[in-house]
């Protein structure tokens, strides 16, 4: 139906497709996105928050790192959205993750671009543009606005250690925000409280990202944050579905991490060593059956199955037994000649055969076989039981019966 090269690249393509349907199973359900994405948890990138929720970890507060159903998994907790972008089927997302009973949304800053020779860190970064971070402001209040100021500003007193240490901070305005961290140029963490949930909106990453984590008082600030929006307990879950990392448990990727990537490994080598094994062959191959084998036990089989076929059966055993009386008819010269089954014939080859010691008089088997080919369902089993009395009987006239041999 195919050429030899078109067979080659049909198996090739469907090889390929295999293995990439595979891959996607193992690694589709989301995955680190380096330094490209700011306010991933599992990032270890400048712009990620790794070092941020291995500190909750450690001071034992419950984390939660999602890929889908965020807001069904806070409970009485926190949620946690990290730098989220508003383009597309984003903005709706980010509408969704509002909903929860507490929420901290963190505002992107910087916009990273990942180092050629380790995509897990980050090679240079810049200022995201103001209106791109205001389009997600304004998904929660949208009488807010962003302020960059040039200059050091200066922290109000609040009810966290110290003020936070950022370089160029990015601070918001807006009257609808109860100022939790504040300055004389703007928020750094505003409230919006409804009748529905809490909202804190904090307004610059710097304070949980991985590159300033650790300045100053940051890490107690970012911590407080938390303690202080879930004193009625509950994790703390950080959204990673904002970013493109959404998915489900997997399988395949289960398959792919420790410790059942060492099993995974074993069945690997030990379906490529069976399959190594049968390409080779043990021996000069086989010579391929003829079509038509050739013989004289081949040519009488298949004139039986044919013969069987037509229903032949009692016909075929009638012959047999003309051809046996005839051939010991000659054999003993018998002085009666006529049908194998006339009186004086049967009459005469009882007496011979009461002579020679037979064990069945002829007369006894030829009304058998008389009675089997006269009609009605017969089985090949009594057509071959009356078939070998009969052969028996042609032995025992021509050669003696076993008990006479012996004598």
């Amino acid at each position: 139906m195919f050429s030899r090269r078109m067979l080659f690249w049909l198996v090739a393509i469907g090889v390929v497709s295999f293995l990439g349907s595979m891959a996607l199973l193992a690694f589709g359900g989301g995955g680190s996105q380096g330094a490209r994405v700011g306010g991933l948890p599992f990032a270890r990138s400048a712009l990620g928050h790794r070092a941020f929720v291995k500190s909750l970890q450690r001071l034992g507060i419950p984390v939660v790192v999602s890929r889908t159903g965020s807001v069904r998994k806070v409970g009485r907790g926190v949620l946690f959205v990290g730098e989220p972008r508003a383009k597309g089927w984003k903005a709706a997302k980010v509408r969704r993750l509002m909903r929860a009973s507490h929420v901290i949304l963190v505002l992107p800053k910087w916009k990273g671009k990942p180092d050629r020779k380790n995509p897990r860190w980050t090679a240079s970064v810049s200022l995201l543009g103001r209106s791109r971070v205001e389009r997600i402001l304004r998904l929660v209040d949208p009488r807010a606005r962003l302020v960059r100021p040039g200059k050091s500003v200066f922290w109000s007193a609040s009810r966290y250690a110290g003020g936070p240490t950022i370089l160029r901070p990015q601070l918001i305005r807006s009257p609808a925000l109860r100022p939790i961290i504040s300055s004389d140029r703007g928020l750094l963490v505003g409230q919006l409280a409804n009748a529905r949930n809490t909202i804190w909106i904090v307004s610059d990453p710097d304070i949980f990202a991985n590159h300033g984590i650790g300045k100053g008082e940051n890490a107690k600030i970012a911590v407080g944050l938390i303690r202080t929006l879930r004193a009625t307990g509950g994790p703390v879950v950080i959204d990673t579905t904002i970013h493109g990392a959404a998915g489900r448990p997997s399988l395949w990727g289960s398959l792919l991490e420790l410790p059942f990537v060492v099993a995974s490994l074993a069945g690997i080598l030990a379906l490529a060593f069976v399959l190594w094994s049968g390409t080779a062959r043990f021996g000069a191959p086989l010579p391929a059956a003829p079509l038509f084998e050739a013989g004289k036990l081949t040519l009488i089989d298949n004139a039986t199955r044919l013969l069987r076929y037509g229903g032949h059966q009692r016909e075929i055993l009638d012959r047999y037994r003309r051809a046996l009386v005839s051939a010991v008819t000659v054999r003993l010269h018998a002085p009666v000649h006529g049908p194998t089954g006339s009186d004086k014939l049967v009459r005469w080859f009882d007496r011979v055969g009461q002579a020679r010691g037979t064990r069945h008089r002829f007369s006894e088997i030829i009304g058998e076989i008389e009675t089997l080919a006269a009609g009605g369902s017969v089985s090949d089993r009594k057509l071959l039981s009356a078939a070998t009395r009969l052969y028996r009987w042609k032995g025992e006239m021509l050669d003696g019966s076993e008990r006479n041999q012996g004598r």
